[in-house]
């Protein structure tokens, strides 16, 4: 709570007092030496005002005496034990201004003329500091915004491949460990609170059930292989939208994503947004070349006031402002690629099918959590998608190695060289 101290205002010639009742506003009195401002000071007030050495000091004196030198006002200081005497002083007419650090209330509003105020103080809280602070401290530190943003990013592939675990691991204790992560995966992206994590989620687990009641039906008759992924949709929307409109924090942070500029993060986005197609639109073909040094040299001509940023907050503009539309375009061979190649290896019956059908989801999620944010440029991130790309290598590299060696050609080497007396190893 904030409380206004007054000053001073001069009136009437230029003379005249802060504390005044309205009626009695008049021209201020003289002493018998003549016209002498006679200037009441509370006295023992510190910082305001304090009498040392028959000196006075603080800033209502020294604020004081630069108005009467400016104005070559004549006057002379006197000392009140109180605030309460000195306003009674200046309503009786014994002094004719009073100078220093007072309360402006309604009351004395109605009472006396105050000056503009020239200081505001407030009042704090004060507790005890406990063992438990440096802790709280520690932790408010640790788990900010930028930590939650990386830790959906780091949990948003791991997800997925959790979830083919519980089904593809034979021993019970692995398959609960499987379960176990999946479920802590689960809770700790949604207490992210990150808008981008969650629809990369949605996206990541959403695929990967699609799929495997695609790969666990593909044996049923037409009709229900084209009517169960439609039924699956549907009944996910629903959920969805059940969950949206029935909890809050759920119903607060996603009708922020359609909030436009009056969310703020959202307005920050689309700034530096406008800023990196601006720079894109100068460089389309070559961009400013990779890496974080170039980007913070370049941003800063281009940038928005108040908006300073570290990266495109979007993989495909990242993509674009880096490397041109050569670098978009290789990054969208790679993503189309890889989608492909799991999902080849997901009809197959090999060991590494469920796997590839994981790594499938995990790019999907990574994608659309990337249309807003850049987290996958973060090592951690990128950790776990080069495993799921090596992954769907593997996969890839064992089903062709495998039909290298049931081909016809094989057999047709081992058989010459059996009669060539050479063993079939060598």
């Amino acid at each position: 709570m904030s409380r206004p101290w007054a000053l001073v205002v001069l009136f009437a010639a230029g003379l005249g007092a802060v504390l005044v009742p309205p009626a009695t506003a008049t021209a201020p009195q003289t002493d018998a030496a003549g016209a002498v401002l006679r200037v009441g000071v509370v006295e023992g007030s510190p910082p305001c005002s304090d009498r040392r050495d028959d000196a006075w000091q603080g800033l209502a004196p020294e604020l004081w005496n630069r108005v009467a030198s400016r104005e070559s006002l004549a006057f002379r200081l006197s000392a009140w034990p109180s605030t309460g005497d000195l306003l009674e002083a200046t309503r009786t007419g014994v002094i004719d201004v009073a100078v220093g650090c007072i309360n402006v209330s309604p009351e004395r509003l109605l009472r006396y003329r105050f000056s503009l105020p020239f200081q505001e103080d407030g009042l704090a809280v004060l507790v005890l500091r406990t063992p438990l602070d440096l802790g709280r401290a520690f932790l408010g530190a640790l788990i900010g915004p930028g930590l939650l943003q990386l830790l959906g990013g780091y949990l948003l592939p791991i997800l997925p491949l959790a979830a083919v675990a519980v089904l593809r691991w034979r021993t019970l204790p692995r398959r609960l460990f499987a379960l176990l992560s999946l479920v802590l995966g689960i809770v700790a992206l949604v207490l992210t609170y990150s808008r981008g994590a969650w629809m990369g989620m949605v996206a990541s687990l959403g695929l990967l059930g699609l799929l495997l009641a695609m790969r666990q039906t593909r044996h049923w008759p037409l009709f229900w292989r084209r009517t169960l992924p439609l039924l699956l949709l549907v009944a996910a929307a629903v959920a969805l939208v059940v969950l949206v409109t029935q909890v809050e924090p759920l119903r607060v942070r996603v009708m922020s994503l359609v909030a436009g500029r009056e969310d703020s993060s959202n307005n920050f986005r689309i700034n530096v947004w406008t800023s990196v197609l601006a720079m894109i639109n100068d460089r389309p073909w070559l961009g400013i070349g990779p890496g974080n040094t170039a980007f913070n040299l370049i941003y800063p001509l281009y940038q928005q006031p108040k908006f300073n940023a570290l990266s495109a907050y979007s993989i495909p503009l990242e993509l674009l402002v880096e490397a041109g539309v050569p670098g978009l375009l290789a990054g969208l061979a790679l993503l189309f690629t890889a989608m492909r190649t799991g999902l080849l290896q997901g009809q197959g019956q090999g060991m590494l099918s469920l796997p590839s059908l994981a790594a499938v989801a995990a790019f999907a999620g990574l994608a659309v959590q990337g249309l807003t944010d850049t987290i996958f440029f973060r090592p951690e991130v990128q950790l776990v998608a080069l495993f799921s790309l090596a992954t769907l290598a593997a996969a890839a590299g064992g089903e062709a190695g495998t039909a290298a060696a049931a081909s016809p050609l094989a057999d047709a080497r081992l058989l010459v060289k059996a009669r060539s007396g050479a063993a079939p190893g060598a």
